[in-house]
């Protein structure tokens, strides 16, 4: 697990902690943002 995907991680924590405090304005935000986010996702290579 390279130091890249830990952040990746970490940010999924932090984005499911700021979807309980914030619901429906982040998730209009999530949908939005979701074709740049896609990009830094890492795929499974298995």
């Amino acid at each position: 697990m390279g130091p890249k995907e830990r952040q990746t991680v970490e940010q999924n924590s932090l984005s499911k902690k700021r979807r309980r405090n914030n619901g429906e304005s982040h998730r209009r935000k999530e949908k939005e943002g979701m074709g740049k986010f896609e990009q830094f996702r890492p795929r499974p290579s298995s």
